[in-house]
């Protein structure tokens, strides 16, 4: 697959460019809240170059409920990434243990312009399933059959009214990793199967869900499946991707690891073939954090040199 030129040519209008979002954090705080207009009027956005604020992974919904008010007062559209449910679209029976009212209120109190669930599925919730390192394809086909399921029961619950503000069609998933036992014996990550592009693209194209592209996700599984960044993403439904996520990966004990840690040169090379590719509508640099504990990872001046460098791409 080959990646898709720039419109062009007399008549033609250019596609619009991403929004730059970040993750909530107290530096991001900070940097807005030093802008020298209010931003309700635009003048903090433009300034810091950002024009969404990310709800990170939390712990809790009542951490998930805190950041959102949080957010909300930036005057920037939020995006909820967290529905405060340990649940993805590969968990068994989603629609029956789902708290749907409490997404429900989280996306009317966020605003979101769309509701999003990692797509992975761990050995625990594989039953059935000989190996996480090797799927049948009766044991593949029963998984697709699982998550497609979850997918359009999420689909069709939005597209009932459940969330007025949001259709069928905002609804994303986001491609996961995959190590293996042989990398990481009691946590290979998700079922290898579920992390190929395949797969992932069968999902989309079969529920016409959005699709959530993680640079970081895509290239700890290229790494591990052995396929080159590049011919792992141009597997993917790339036609279908709403949103991208950015963050710098790192080696932790030899094993290649989602760190969330500022982006560098290896980063943005990858960034920039996933744009080459692809026309999402916002691109979140996933770097801070409301966690005391990760304050290590939330620095002030990693944040506005990643957000510099990327904004470069967009």
């Amino acid at each position: 697959m080959k990646a898709r030129k720039a419109s062009g040519g007399a008549g033609r209008q250019a596609p619009p460019r991403p929004v730059l979002a970040a993750n909530l954090s107290p530096q991001l705080i900070e940097i807005l809240e030093e802008s020298e207009e209010p931003h309700a009027a635009g003048g903090g956005a433009k300034a810091a170059g950002i024009r969404a604020v990310k709800i990170p992974s939390g712990a809790s919904r009542e951490a998930r409920d805190r950041e959102i008010v949080l957010a909300r007062s930036l005057g920037l559209p939020v995006v909820l990434h967290f529905w405060g449910q340990p649940l993805s679209v590969g968990s068994e029976s989603l629609m029956d243990r789902l708290d749907l009212e409490d997404i429900a209120g989280a996306v009317q109190a966020s605003g979101t312009p769309s509701l999003q669930s990692h797509l992975f599925i761990t050995p625990e919730e594989a039953r059935g399933v000989a190996s996480p390192d090797r799927q049948s394809r009766r044991e593949r086909q029963a998984l697709l059959d699982r998550v497609t399921a979850n997918v359009a029961g999420l689909m069709s619950w939005l597209g009932a009214g459940a969330c007025p503000e949001l259709g069928e069609s905002d609804f994303l998933i986001e491609n996961g990793i995959w190590w293996g036992t042989a990398v990481r014996p009691t946590r290979p990550g998700s079922l290898r199967c579920v992390v190929e592009p395949d797969f992932i693209r069968e999902v989309v194209e079969s529920t016409g869900c959005g699709f959530l592209l993680d640079v970081s996700h895509a290239y700890i599984a290229s790494f591990y499946l052995g396929l080159s960044f590049e011919d792992y993403i141009d597997g993917l439904p790339l036609g279908a991707v709403r949103e991208v996520h950015i963050n710098a990966p790192a080696w932790v004990h030899g094993v290649l690891r989602d760190r969330h840690l500022p982006v560098g040169t290896d980063d943005l090379r990858r960034l920039r073939a996933v744009l080459a590719r692809t026309r999402p509508e916002r691109v979140t640099y996933e770097y801070g954090t409301m966690d005391p504990a990760n304050a290590w990872r939330s620095r002030r001046e990693d944040l506005e040199r990643g957000l510099g460098l990327i904004a470069d791409l967009l």
